[in-house]
């Protein structure tokens, strides 16, 4: 859920003409979250996590929270490439006996379309470590300046949502929820979640940043088996304070 403090980032990032030199932008920061003690806990957990956000021109893009993205084409209003992300597998009070799941490094590819006042992305990705297995996602989201809903508002004071739906394969089912169930059994299922978030921030001219945000994701294709699957909500908040670097 950083990801309303990198979205900023993005969004704000000055566009690169192609007679000028790419500009470094690079946002530093931290965050406190209250999250989930792990997927299907009815338990909330309160973490510092770190905030990292650095754009080299319009194709690179890199933060703890979204991966790295570098933009290899563009047709029009679509641009691809390819993404590597880290995920973090939550694993604070889990059920006695409970194996811990581990972290994935995965590996894959984006698609965004501008759709002028937000975008639709969709990511492929195989994970290389953790689950091992596929995964995707279809997200639609915009961030809007207040200065272009009403004449007064300030550029500086943004809003923004999110609506999206994500899929693993049942490797990432059995690595959570079942804990190296056979991939024959029948109660193993693909992960299937649909959710949305909502987020504010500002950006003082100083460079200094504030950004909050809440997220609400359900998890829609449970294991009924699975001892750590307590609920199907998975809700995460988050305020951010950053500060936002250019180079000259």
């Amino acid at each position: 859920m950083a990801a309303t403090a990198s979205a900023a980032a993005r969004a704000d990032a000055p566009a690169t003409p192609a007679t000028v030199t790419p500009q470094w932008t690079v946002e530093v920061g931290g965050a406190v979250r209250e999250r989930p003690s792990h997927l299907g806990s009815k338990v909330y957990t309160a973490d510092l996590l770190p905030v990292i956000d650095v754009s080299y021109g319009e194709n690179f893009h890199a933060s703890l929270d979204d991966g790295v993205k570098y933009t290899l084409g563009r047709w029009d209003r679509l641009s691809v490439g390819p993404v590597l992300e880290y995920r973090t597998a939550y694993n604070q009070r889990l059920p006695e006996r409970t194996p811990k799941t581990a972290d994935s490094w995965e590996v894959g590819g984006f698609g965004v379309v501008d759709l002028t006042y937000g975008q639709l992305e969709g990511r492929v990705r195989r994970a290389v470590s953790g689950y091992n297995g596929w995964s995707a996602d279809l997200s639609v989201g915009t961030l809007i300046p207040m200065d272009r809903l009403y004449a007064g508002g300030s550029k500086d004071f943004q809003i923004g949502a999110e609506l999206r739906t994500g899929w693993a394969d049942r490797n990432f089912s059995r690595a959570t929820f079942m804990h190296g169930a056979p991939t024959y059994l029948s109660t193993v299922r693909d992960y299937w979640t649909a959710g949305g978030q909502f987020g504010a921030l500002y950006h003082f001219k100083s460079g200094l940043g504030v950004a909050a945000g809440f997220a609400e994701d359900v998890i829609l294709s449970p294991n009924r088996l699975a001892s750590n699957l307590k609920t199907r909500n998975v809700g995460t908040a988050l305020v951010a304070v950053t500060y936002r670097f250019h180079s000259r």
